[in-house]
């Protein structure tokens, strides 16, 4: 079931074959957008090299495999099918809602406050259950993997 996407990939919500009841979040990645896209990135002295997608997302998945705390989902898995040309990344399933609400007017992420200045999760049920930052659906999106 399709559940958000992000900047690179669409997360879907899965199960393994053998566990009946637990539910994991699948980050499916098109391999061939990340390759094909590249940015610049600014290095000591104002060195600018280009970074693909791939390396920023390979980067991220390393990192992400050396976090350990009751607060950040955990990357279970990752799978790649050369094949059909997806990168797949398995996390824990997350059922909360997304953290972090998109302020469409600054264009950033911002944490919702309660009334008396607490931090305050979102109840939204659509964005989020992978514990990423997530963009907002839009009915454009069809659930199948791939990139913006």
């Amino acid at each position: 079931r399709f559940i958000a996407r992000g900047s690179w990939a669409r997360v879907r919500k899965v199960k393994k074959a053998d566990e009946k009841y637990k539910e994991y979040a699948a980050k499916v990645f098109l391999l061939s957008s990340l390759q094909s896209n590249r940015t610049a990135v600014y290095g000591p002295g104002g060195l600018v090299k280009t970074k693909s997608a791939l390396s920023k997302v390979l980067d991220e998945i390393a990192l992400h495999a050396t976090l350990s705390h009751p607060n950040i989902c955990r990357q279970m898995q990752v799978l790649t099918d050369t094949d059909k040309g997806y990168l797949y990344v398995i996390l824990e399933y997350l059922d909360g809602g997304q953290i972090m609400k998109w302020d469409t007017k600054k264009m950033a992420y911002s944490v919702p406050m309660d009334n008396k200045g607490q931090d305050q999760p979102s109840t939204s049920s659509s964005i989020g259950a992978s514990g990423a930052l997530l963009l907002p659906q839009t009915s454009s999106d069809n659930g199948a993997g791939g990139s913006e």
